[in-house]
């Protein structure tokens, strides 16, 4: 489904449940909770160039988890590096425990 029919139907729906967003968007503040977003960052060269070519693509998809689908080679990569830093922790938790 494209995306501009799901937004389509999604702007149907509001319109039968009577729903006003102006009655409501945008009257909150920013809700700060003191404490940082995340831990640690990750950074890639595929996030930083989303990044640079577009702000809000690179908070749907890198922040929110909305990317659209990646390809075998993306796939292939990201898998590599999990295996490479599960294999980065068992060395260092085996380089504790026998020192």
């Amino acid at each position: 489904m494209c995306r501009a029919s799901v937004v389509w139907r999604r702007s149907k729906v509001l319109a039968a449940l009577d729903v006003d967003p102006g009655r409501w968007w945008f009257q909150r503040e920013w809700t700060d909770t003191g404490a940082p977003l995340h831990e640690t960052i990750r950074v890639s060269y595929s996030k930083l160039s989303t990044l640079e070519n577009c702000e809000l693509q690179y908070v749907l998809s890198a922040e929110l988890g909305l990317g659209g689908l990646v390809g075998y080679q993306a796939w292939v990569g990201k898998t590599i590096h999990k295996i490479n830093r599960g294999l980065a922790r068992t060395a260092r938790w085996s380089a504790r425990s026998t020192s």
